[in-house]
C-alpha cells in the first residue's frame, strides 16, 4: 500500500467519525490560488497528483480524480491504484459523476473545508446536489490536516518591497485609482481574496510559495481609500513597509480577520466580493454578520493585467535576459545531443533542466524560475505538464528525436515564459508535420490584427486551424495572461476556447501557445509571449500583438509546404530580430549556433 493509500483509509476512519460518506479535497488553499504552499498541498499529500488544477472526492470506497485536460495522462501514472476513477475537469464531469452517486444512493453527504472553496462553487454545487438527496456539510477543521503527520512549517520570509522605479506607479497611486472605482460603483469597500493583487496594489513581493514571489495575504480595501492588510505581521519590515506604502495601510494578523469582517457586517457596508475566488468562508461571515455583499470580479484584475510603460519595459529587458540564457542553453542542448549520438550517455531530462537553470541564474536580476521547469524526451513531452522529478527514471538523451522544454523565470524586471520543441535525434516526416502545424498555428495568432473589444474566446480558433485541418486538436488553452513578477498564470484575460470573454487591451500579455499531443509517442508545443499593442491606420481601432520572446524556433523540424509566404516572411523576419538582439551577448561559439538557428528558410 502506498504512503498516499494508508493516508485516505486513516481519512475514512474520520469521515466515519463526521458521519459523512465523503469529503471533497480541492488543489486550492484558503487564498484559492493556482499555486500553494508545501504546507497546503492537500490534494498532493492524500492522492499523490501534483498538478496545478484537480479535486478529488474520497468515499468509502472510491476516490473520484478530477482534472483538467493538460493532466490526463499524469494523473492516471501518478495515480494508478485500483480506487482511483479518473474524470474530465468540468461542471457537467463533476455533476453527472455526483448525480449518479446521490440518485444511487451511495452517498447522502459529502464533507467540505469553506476556506478553501469558493462561494460560488458550493452555493452552485449545493443547490444541485439537494436535488440529488446530497446534502454537502461544513467542517469546523480540515481533517486531512489532522493526519498529515509531517506536515511542511509555514514559510518565514519578510515581505519584499519592490521598488517604484520597476512599478512605474507607487502603492498610493494604485490605492487611490482603487477607490475611484469602488466609488463609481457605489461600493464602500472590496475584499480581495487575491494575494496577487494586493502585492500589486501595495508593490510588495515575497516569498511563500515557490515560483510565486509574493507574501500570502488578504485585504480589504475601502472607496476612502484605506487598506487593511491581512498578513503575518512578523514578515512586514517596518518602519520601511509604512514609508513604501504610505500611513493608509493597517496591518492586521489573520486571526483578526473574523473581528474585521464583522464590524464591516454591523456597519451595513456594502462590501464587494469576487465569489469565484473568494471562499464560502469568508462571504458566509460577512453574510451572517449583515454585511451587503455585492458580487463582482475583482477590479484590481484587470488594472493588474495592464501593464504601464515602465512595466512594460522591465518586460522586454526580463525577455532579452532570457533570450541569452535560453540561446545558450539551445547551443550547450545541440553540442550535447550530438555527443549522446556517438556514445552512451548519462544526461538525463533532470540534467538538461539543470543545465537550463544554471544559464538562467547567472542572469542579471535572476530571482527565480516562474513555474517548475516541463523537461521532456520523446514520449515523455505527449504528457502535457510532466514532471520529471516524480518519475522514477528521467529519460535519457540520445534515445529520441525530440524534446520539449516548457520553462520560465522571474527576474526584477519582469516575467517569462516559453516552450520549445528541439531535434535532438532523427524524426519521423509524421513528427515534422505536426510540428509545422503547430508552429503555424502559433505563427498566425501573432499576426492576428483585431478589433478593440474582442476577447480570447474569439482568437482561440485562429491557432487552432491549422491542426484542425487535419483533424487534430490540443486539450488546453492557447494562451494565459502572464504577470509582472507575480503569477506566470494571469487574469483575466486569456485565449481559449471557453472562459475567455475577457476582452484583451493594450499593456496586457498573454501566452500563444498552441500544441499537439499523441499518447506514448511525442509532444510538441509552441510558446511566445505576446504584448497586446494598438495597431495604427485602420478606420477603427485595433489591435495586434508585439513578439516579446526572443529565441529561434528549430526550423529543422519544419516539413516544407504547409507554411505559407506570409508565416516565412513572419519567421524570417522575427528570427533576424533574434539574431541582431540576442548575437552581441552570447559566446564565439553560441554566436555561430545562433547563425545557424536564425538562417532565413524558403517556401
Amino acid at each position: 500500500m502506498s504512503r498516499s493509500a494508508e493516508y485516505r483509509a486513516k481519512l475514512r476512519k474520520v469521515m466515519a467519525d463526521l458521519r459523512i460518506d465523503a469529503f471533497l479535497v480541492p488543489h486550492e488553499d484558503r487564498f484559492l490560488s493556482e499555486y500553494t504552499s508545501p504546507r497546503n498541498a492537500r490534494l498532493g499529500f492524500i492522492t499523490g497528483f501534483t498538478g496545478s488544477a484537480g479535486l478529488a472526492l474520497i468515499s468509502a470506497r472510491y476516490t473520484d480524480l478530477f482534472t483538467d485536460g493538460r493532466y490526463t495522462i499524469q494523473s492516471r501514472i501518478q495515480c494508478p491504484d485500483a480506487e482511483f476513477r479518473h474524470h474530465n475537469f468540468s461542471g457537467d464531469s463533476i455533476r453527472k459523476v455526483l448525480a449518479e452517486l446521490g440518485d444511487g444512493g451511495k452517498i447522502k453527504t459529502i464533507g467540505y473545508d469553506p476556506e478553501v472553496h469558493s462561494w460560488s462553487w458550493i452555493t452552485g454545487f449545493g443547490e444541485f446536489l439537494e436535488t440529488h438527496g446530497i446534502t454537502l456539510v461544513p467542517v469546523k477543521e480540515n481533517p486531512v490536516d489532522g493526519i498529515w503527520d509531517s506536515r511542511p512549517a509555514d514559510a518565514k520570509k519578510s515581505v519584499i518591497i519592490y521598488d517604484d522605479r520597476l512599478n512605474g506607479e507607487s502603492a498610493e497611486e494604485k490605492i487611490a485609482s482603487a477607490g475611484r472605482v469602488l466609488r463609481s460603483e457605489g461600493l464602500d469597500c472590496f475584499f480581495v481574496s487575491d494575494a496577487e493583487s494586493v502585492n500589486w496594489l501595495l508593490n510588495i513581493r515575497g516569498d511563500d510559495i515557490p515560483c510565486l514571489p509574493v507574501v500570502q495575504c488578504f485585504a480589504v480595501i475601502y472607496s476612502t481609500n484605506q487598506v487593511d492588510l491581512f498578513v503575518d505581521n512578523s514578515k512586514v519590515p517596518l518602519p520601511d513597509f509604512t514609508r513604501h506604502t504610505g500611513p493608509q495601510v493597517n496591518l492586521y494578523e489573520f486571526s483578526n480577520m473574523r473581528e474585521i469582517l464583522g464590524r464591516l457586517g454591523h456597519d451595513s457596508f456594502r462590501v464587494g466580493a469576487d465569489p469565484s475566488v473568494t471562499s464560502a468562508a469568508v462571504i458566509r461571515s460577512l453574510l451572517d454578520a449583515g454585511a451587503r455583499v455585492i458580487t463582482r470580479s475583482n477590479p484590481l484584475e484587470r488594472m493588474k493585467a495592464i501593464k504601464n510603460s515602465t512595466e512594460i519595459e522591465g518586460e522586454r529587458t526580463a525577455h532579452l535576459r532570457d533570450a541569452v540564457a535560453m540561446c545558450r542553453f539551445l547551443s550547450w542542448l545541440d553540442r550535447t545531443a550530438e555527443a549522446a549520438r556517438e556514445k552512451d550517455s548519462t544526461v538525463s531530462e533532470a540534467t538538461i533542466a539543470d543545465q537550463m537553470y544554471k544559464f538562467r541564474s547567472e542572469q542579471a536580476n535572476f530571482v527565480e524560475l516562474s513555474f517548475p521547469t516541463i523537461s521532456a524526451l520523446g514520449p515523455n513531452s505527449a504528457i502535457c505538464h510532466y514532471d520529471y522529478s516524480t518519475s522514477e527514471q528521467p529519460r535519457i538523451l540520445g534515445k529520441d528525436g525530440i524534446y520539449l522544454v516548457d520553462s520560465g523565470s522571474h527576474y526584477l524586471e519582469g516575467t517569462t515564459d516559453i516552450t520549445r520543441t528541439v531535434k535532438v535525434g532523427d524524426v519521423t516526416d509524421d513528427v515534422r508535420e505536426m510540428f509545422t502545424r503547430v508552429l503555424k498555428g502559433n505563427i498566425d495568432l501573432a499576426l492576428a490584427i483585431f478589433p478593440e473589444g474582442t476577447s480570447g474566446i474569439q482568437l482561440d480558433a485562429i491557432a487552432r486551424r491549422p491542426l484542425w485541418e487535419v483533424g487534430a486538436d490540443f486539450m488546453h488553452g492557447t494562451g494565459h495572461g502572464v504577470g509582472h513578477l507575480l503569477s506566470v498564470h494571469e487574469g483575466p484575460q486569456c485565449i481559449s476556447s471557453r472562459r475567455s470573454t475577457e476582452p484583451l487591451a493594450a499593456g496586457m500579455i498573454t501566452s500563444d501557445e498552441p500544441g499537439y499531443y499523441r499518447e506514448d509517442a511525442f509532444g510538441i508545443r509552441c510558446e511566445n509571449l505576446l504584448l497586446t499593442v494598438p495597431k495604427t491606420g485602420y478606420e477603427r481601432s485595433m489591435l495586434g500583438f508585439e513578439v516579446l520572446t526572443l529565441v529561434p524556433f528549430d526550423t529543422r523540424l519544419i516539413k516544407p509546404g504547409i507554411l505559407d509566404r506570409r508565416e516565412i516572411d513572419w519567421l524570417n523576419a522575427y528570427h533576424a530580430k533574434v539574431l541582431e538582439t540576442v548575437k552581441p551577448s552570447l559566446s564565439d561559439v553560441e554566436s555561430s549556433w545562433l547563425l545557424q538557428a536564425t538562417a532565413p528558410i524558403k517556401e
